[in-house]
């Protein structure tokens, strides 16, 4: 089966903000395991992470760019059994960038836009000599998520950081 999800982290605005915008209330009921419809916590950064058991909420650019007028927001979507991943960050009003990778027709897939962060091309690189000569594994399908991960410190498959926990949130 596999993960189906999409998050997005936002900077720049408090949680309660974020809760606004988003029709959404934090009921404080710990979700470790990610199972609710939505779920946030705050990490360190001054992000503060939703993510929802739905690939399309946070991977719809037109949502996503009318709700980064005034903040950051990198957002990332996974659905691990047709190996397609991908990453955005919006500010302004606009997407700033994209990465993204669809591994069920061609495992080298990876698609960019816009202008990307500096880590893009050592979390890329990495994942690129993982895969030299591999076919039975798809490691490109990481590099959306690595660098998500490296810009904000969150990956819906590793061990949170120290002090964030998840918590179940309502609409």
């Amino acid at each position: 089966m596999g993960f189906v999800l999409s998050w997005a982290a936002f900077q720049g605005v408090e949680k309660s903000g974020v809760l606004a915008r988003l029709g959404l209330t934090d009921t404080g009921e710990p979700d470790e395991a990610l199972e609710s419809a939505f779920s946030g916590a705050d990490f360190p950064g001054g992000w503060y992470v939703v993510v929802a058991n739905d690939l399309e909420v946070f991977t719809d650019e037109d949502r996503l760019a009318e709700l980064s007028n005034d903040v950051r927001i990198v957002s990332a979507g996974v659905e691990e059994h047709v190996m397609y991943a991908a990453a955005f960050e919006f500010g302004g009003g606009e997407k700033l960038w994209s990465v993204a990778h669809s591994g069920a027709d061609d495992l080298m897939d990876l698609e960019t836009i816009g202008d990307l962060p500096g880590a893009f091309a050592e979390v890329r690189d990495h994942w690129l000599a993982e895969q030299q000569g591999v076919v039975e594994t798809d490691y490109i399908f990481e590099i959306p998520l690595q660098l998500a991960s490296a810009l904000v410190g969150f990956k819906h498959d590793e061990e949170l950081p120290e002090n964030v926990a998840f918590t179940r949130l309502a609409r």
